[in-house]
């Protein structure tokens, strides 16, 4: 048997003088929500572009059905914020489109307005999450959920804003960001705590008592920054949950890949990059948005 290479990571953190080298998993913060760059470097967690959605959903065709009425055809951003009673009651929209179309009102009011209200964002969220049928049996949609990785004496804690769960299953977390200024390229938009959120949620359904698990694991997440919305998914090997559950770095052989979609644009050393995202206040991402949600409900029922 090949002897275990000893990974060191070497990394400069912002405003410290001094590098730090990981080498054991108890180096790893025990909240996600202080992981960054270097953390996820040490696990071996890797994000790449997908080429299409088909990537995240494994599904080329997507057919709309049971969230047609959130189509909001004709409605952008502008049309959003200037609506008044008259436009959300011509007769022509359902109660679940007008209920959508209130809600997206309060988020983007929310954008100029300071001190931000996260309730908002919250509140959109949540009811989407219910109209696209990921709050009804067999799903169940959790606020605030909270996974474990335990590993030895070293326990990891993340806290998702909303969880999808079927049995106790993780499925899908959703990380939101109430506006666009609360994150930056610089921080990978939260990138690497969306990886120690799927890193402690696979945990959680490594562990469950009674559920066998097939490998590889597919775990899957959606960031939602305002009303802009990337696709995740991961996939965890039974190698790597093995090597992490030793309490040891995983060797470099093994690795946890996420899958983002839309694409994001690569770093370059003097260019910044833009958010690239599909946004609910634009018809033409709204549909696909809609599409990618309950073509991901019908791959777990």
């Amino acid at each position: 048997m090949a002897k275990r290479q000893r990974r060191e990571i070497d990394y400069r953190g912002v405003d410290q003088d001094l590098y730090t080298t990981i080498v054991s998993l108890k180096q790893i913060p025990t909240q996600t929500s202080d992981w960054i760059e270097q953390h996820s470097l040490a696990l071996n967690i890797q994000y790449k572009n997908g080429a299409s959605i088909a990537d995240i959903t494994e599904i080329d065709d997507i057919v709309l059905g049971d969230t047609s009425d959130l189509i909001l055809d004709g409605w952008n951003r502008n049309r959003l914020l200037i609506a008044d009673e008259h436009d959300l009651k011509d007769g022509s929209k359902s109660n679940t489109a007008i209920t959508i179309i209130r809600k997206l009102r309060k988020v983007l009011l929310n954008e100029v307005n300071t001190p931000m209200r996260e309730e908002f964002v919250d509140s959109y969220v949540m009811t989407l999450l219910r109209y696209a049928g990921f709050d009804e049996e067999p799903f169940s949609t959790e606020l605030k959920y909270t996974s474990t990785a335990l590993i030895g004496s070293t326990k990891i804690v993340s806290k998702t804003d909303f969880m999808v769960t079927k049995i106790d299953r993780c499925l899908l977390l959703i990380v939101e960001d109430k506006h666009p200024r609360g994150v930056s390229e610089f921080t990978d938009w939260n990138e690497h705590q969306i990886a120690g959120e799927i890193f402690c949620s696979a945990f959680h359904n490594s562990n469950l008592d009674n559920q066998p698990i097939r490998y590889p694991l597919s775990l899957y997440a959606v960031r939602i920054i305002g009303t802009k919305f990337t696709f995740y998914k991961a996939v965890i090997t039974h190698a790597y949950m093995g090597q992490c559950h030793s309490g040891l770095l995983p060797n470099d052989d093994v690795s946890l890949v996420i899958t983002r979609y839309p694409a994001q644009a690569e770093r370059e050393s003097d260019m910044s990059r833009a958010l690239t995202a599909w946004d609910f206040c634009i018809q033409e991402d709204r549909v696909m948005i809609l599409k990618t949600l309950e073509s991901l409900r019908e791959l777990w029922l």
